[in-house]
């Protein structure tokens, strides 16, 4: 199995936001228009990791984490891991520490967008007990336009 999931120091904002840019390009970047990919840069993800700092967990040794996991309310909102991380068990244990802190929160159902065309993160939620119940349009209001593509919305009993 992989590191244990925790609470990230703030000395690994950086690290953190290099580990979330290599992994969206990696995952997202054969998926995406060109207009999202040019607003990935690396500099739009540290105010990214800042924003979310309350509601992120990562796992991997200090200074160099390999997989992050970030809810929002009942949403597993973000999960990304390094290529090295993938098959580890990593993965699992971010997803078993975000439906945690969202059960914490009263919740019954836990619910996540994968974009529509990742087969990959698709199979993985599927075979950890995520239903896919839709496709719905997500907006995303980035720093020079904005954009609204479709996702498939995964669902999990808690």
């Amino acid at each position: 199995m992989g590191d244990p999931v925790r609470t990230p120091h703030l000395f690994e904002r950086e690290a953190i936001a290099t580990l979330w840019h290599a992994a969206w390009h990696d995952s997202h970047a054969e998926l995406s228009p060109q207009e999202l990919i040019a607003e990935r840069d690396f500099p739009s993800f540290l105010p990214r990791v800042d924003r979310e700092w309350t509601d992120l967990r990562i796992a991997g040794p200090f200074g160099a984490p390999t997989g992050l996991c970030i809810t929002a309310q009942d949403q597993l909102s973000h999960l990304f891991l390094d290529t090295a991380a993938r098959g580890t068990g990593l993965a699992e244990q971010l997803v078993m520490d975000a439906k945690a802190r969202i059960a914490a929160n009263g919740h019954q159902v836990a619910w996540l967008s994968c974009a529509v065309g990742n087969i990959r993160a698709a199979r993985f939620y599927e075979k950890q007990g995520w239903v896919r119940a839709t496709t719905h349009n997500v907006t995303l209001n980035l720093r020079h336009i904005t954009l609204t593509l479709p996702a498939w919305r995964y669902e999990k009993q808690l």
